[in-house]
């Protein structure tokens, strides 16, 4: 809990840091006079906000799947459009809290009328951002492999992030570039 709550806060991080133009990974100042609470409050802070995240973008699917099960119809085409369109706006959604700072503006009109606008530019967010996922996900944990699958799949970890750093900066540079297209 505490190291994907940290991971969170500090993708946050980087977000605002690129958009307001700065070009080098931020600091991680996890602690000042209360160390111990403020630490503790970004880890539990950041793991809401991205459940929030997940949940706005995955709401449609949700009440579909709901509605499928409920009703007993089986349209996996349907389920399937619905999860591409939440994972589609999910670094839009990211974005709007990690500038905004403001779980508010998951709003629809405010995640559509960017993309809509920089189409192609919030392209490239989305393929870094789904080339991250696809590594990650073939990236297992240690469970007890000799030492030498082991460290490859620890170098698998460690690149992937490195890509999920990248797909950061590259929604950064999108608030950064196209800012304008941004209604709040």
């Amino acid at each position: 809990f505490a190291s994907w709550g940290l991971l969170f806060w500090y993708y946050q991080e980087i977000i605002y840091a690129t958009a307001f133009d700065e070009d080098k990974l931020p600091r991680a100042s996890l602690g000042g006079f209360f160390g111990f609470y403020e630490f503790i409050w970004k880890i539990v802070k950041s793991v809401y906000t991205i459940i929030i995240v997940l949940l706005a973008v995955g709401l449609p699917y949700l009440l579909m799947y709901l509605f499928f099960w409920a009703t007993g119809f089986n349209w996996p085409a349907v389920l399937y459009i619905l999860l591409f369109v939440g994972f589609f706006l999910l670094p839009m959604a990211i974005l709007n809290v990690a500038v905004g700072r403001d779980l508010t503006l998951l709003r629809p009109d405010y995640l559509l009328i960017p993309i809509l606008r920089a189409f192609m530019p919030y392209m490239v967010t989305v393929l870094y951002m789904s080339a991250a996922f696809f590594l990650q996900s073939q990236a297992s944990q240690f469970a007890g492999q000799d030492p030498a699958a082991a460290a490859g799949h620890l170098a698998l970890n460690l690149v992937a992030q490195i890509l999920v750093f990248i797909a950061m900066r590259s929604i950064g540079l999108f608030a950064r570039h196209y800012s304008c297209h941004l209604p709040w």
